[in-house]
């Protein structure tokens, strides 16, 4: 898959984010038990957690997105990685950029994904209950959050590892 495309769908996922935001709390309805005793909406309560969110899957996409770019960028890190090697064993390293730009845009809409996920169902289960939610609802949101989290870190780490397969093929090519 393209790099542009990985890009372009990450930030697709971000702008979606957004407005699953911005048209999905003032819907909330719903009041949640505070641990004080006092009812509050629910859009309150979610609000700050979820731009906070939203903010993580921008940063994050662009940390990954960008990382490649920038280290080759940084003439400190190009000569801490490649001043190690000779010239001709350059050519291998930068036969791999491709893969290593690739794996990286992979992990940017894998993890965008995530979070867009997570902000549309955290919406949608307010959205789901009656009038006023349990206690302990918030509670449960996460535990199912750490679950997913879990998931995703598992695929992660299957991408990397086909990534390094595929990596280490194209430097032993001649």
């Amino acid at each position: 898959m393209s790099r542009l495309v990985l890009a372009g769908l990450t930030a697709a996922l971000a702008v979606y984010s957004y407005f699953d935001i911005e048209t999905g709390l003032p819907l909330l309805t719903a009041q949640v038990m505070t641990h004080r005793g006092t009812v509050v909406p629910v859009s309150r309560v979610l609000s700050s957690g979820l731009h906070i969110t939203w903010w993580l899957q921008i940063i994050a996409a662009a940390l990954l997105l960008g990382a490649p770019y920038i280290a080759l960028q940084t003439p400190r890190f190009v000569s801490w990685c490649l001043g190690r090697y000779s010239p001709a064993q350059w050519e291998p390293l930068l036969r791999i950029l491709p893969l290593v730009k690739e794996m990286t845009g992979i992990l940017a809409l894998l993890d965008s994904s995530y979070l867009a996920s997570r902000i549309h169902l955290e919406i949608h289960d307010a959205r789901a209950h009656g009038p006023l939610l349990p206690a302990d609802w918030l509670m449960s949101v996460d535990r199912m959050e750490l679950k997913w989290l879990l998931v995703l870190m598992v695929m992660w780490g299957i991408v990397i590892y086909l990534y390094i397969a595929k990596i280490e093929d194209a430097a032993n090519e001649e």
